[in-house]
């Protein structure tokens, strides 16, 4: 049977495990420093990451369900102004629709695109921006890598990329 003290044992030395991990701490240094193997260390660091993890996981859904709420309730409040449905406001009059609350709609919609996943693409790099990037690579592989034939292997490798296929095999 565990004990409470046991439980919390437990997460203060994973919590600590973590900080020394995130201080640069070695595996084996953070088992010395808390009377436990380097493997043991490594577990506890990997728990820690693993749980902080599905904490914001969590947050993230419970947050992006929030604000979809928050905008569906602002686009239905704005839709009769949006397209003749008919309804009267509260003192009797029609809803008048305006383009002012069709853009309002739109802008909210896309809002609402964005935290599905879906709507306008994002920018990425281009593709002379990863070739950039590759001869930077290159350029790396010359100077560190003092091996003549892996040095060439690597950089044929990264020079075949320039025709975006894939390299031979």
């Amino acid at each position: 049977m565990t004990t409470r003290t046991t439980v919390v044992g437990k997460v203060q030395r994973k919590e600590q495990a973590l900080r020394l991990c995130e201080a640069g701490h070695s595996f084996a240094a953070i088992g010395a420093e808390l009377g436990i193997s380097k493997a043991r260390a490594h577990q506890l660091v990997i728990e820690a990451l693993d749980e902080a993890r599905d904490v914001t996981l969590d947050t993230t859904a419970h947050l992006r369900q929030l604000h979809l709420e928050r905008l569906s309730q602002m686009h239905a409040a704005l839709w009769p102004y949006v397209v003749d449905t008919g309804e009267k406001r509260k003192d009797g009059k029609p809803f008048v629709p305006s383009l002012d609350a069709v853009n309002r709609c739109l802008t909210i919609m896309e809002r609402i695109e964005k935290l599905h996943g879906i709507g306008k693409e994002e920018p990425g790099l281009s593709v002379a921006d990863v070739l950039s990037y590759a001869a930077e690579i290159a350029g790396v592989v010359k100077k560190y890598i003092t091996d003549p034939e892996v040095r060439y292997a690597i950089v044929e490798e990264v020079r075949s990329l320039r025709s975006l296929e894939p390299p031979p095999r």
